[in-house]
């Protein structure tokens, strides 16, 4: 309706051009953003949008241009910052891209796009711990933004292919399927075999998020066999305490040949009261031992 009554007028034209990308429309977002900029030459949003638009098409030197003229503009233009860092990041220009990012948060510390860029950009660095606070930080500004959940989730899930369950555990709170698979890796490094784990939620009928593990015992004394409990009950707790939403640990020990030989189980209670500090996890082991039933 804008154009319609004022052709001339440049923010209407940005407008439509907005249209546009968001339809992924990008050749007619830039025909948009260009009268604009004929229009208005220092119009500094019309310049970081046309370098959206060109970043989309996968043009980084004319977006990275296209972004510059917006800071050259406007040197507060966050966005235009976020954009170079997006340029930065897929040129493989890390550091560059980190400098960027951080400049854009210090100009508008509530810009998730800035610390969810920051976030992705540290993953690639291999810098987990730094990656998911920007992405805590994000997820704190945005708790519905999707995107930056999931990246935090991909964060936890590369951390745990390379560091301890004690290091993704501070990572904050996870998703099941990653929490199962860094207490499978913990266990696997720990010389563990056959260990395979689910979930088994009754929470909707009034009962408790369980889960389900089962493993071959190698103990040979019952030394041993108390040295893997406090393994696995190390690790159960260990992600619990890092924010991981599940009630109780279920554990089914089977020989070296497959056969189910016992199982005991960490109850509600107990894993509260050592969130709380109630108990100590010796004592929590101790718990545990006492539930221990033979086949």
């Amino acid at each position: 309706m804008a154009l319609r009554l004022d052709p001339g007028h440049a923010p209407a034209w940005v407008g439509k051009g907005n249209a546009f990308n968001d339809q992924g429309k990008y050749d007619g977002a830039l025909l948009a953003y260009n009268e604009a900029i004929r229009l208005y030459p220092e119009f500094a949003i019309a310049w970081c949008n046309k370098g959206n638009a060109l970043y989309y098409q996968r043009k980084y030197n004319e977006a990275f241009q296209a972004y510059n003229e917006a800071l050259r503009l406007d040197p507060g233009h966050a966005m235009a910052l976020v954009g170079k860092g997006n340029v930065f990041y897929n040129q493989g220009d890390y550091d560059e891209a980190i400098q960027a990012f951080d400049e854009a948060i210090r100009l508008d510390p509530e810009l998730v796009l800035a610390w969810n860029g920051k976030g992705v950009t540290l993953v690639a660095l291999s810098k987990y711990d730094e990656a998911i606070q920007a992405f805590n930080e994000g997820i704190r500004l945005d708790p519905g933004d999707a995107m930056v959940q999931s990246n935090k989730d991909l964060a936890i899930q590369k951390m745990g292919k390379s560091d301890s369950v004690e290091t993704v555990a501070s990572a904050g709170s996870i998703s099941d399927n990653i929490a199962m698979d860094v207490i499978k890796k913990s266990l696997g490094d720990g010389g563990f075999s056959d260990v395979t784990t689910r979930i088994g939620d009754g929470r909707s009928e009034g009962g408790v998020k369980v889960l389900i593990l089962s493993y071959r015992s190698e103990a040979l004394t019952t030394e041993d066999f108390g040295l893997e409990t406090s393994t696995i009950l190390g690790s159960f707790l260990g992600t619990v305490e890092a924010g991981w939403d599940c009630d109780e640990l279920w554990v089914a020990v089977g020989d070296r040949f497959g056969t189910a030989i016992g199982m005991w189980y960490c109850s509600k209670e107990w894993k509260e009261a050592y969130i709380k500090d109630s108990l100590t996890a010796e004592e929590v082991l101790l718990s545990v031992l006492g539930t221990m039933e033979t086949l």
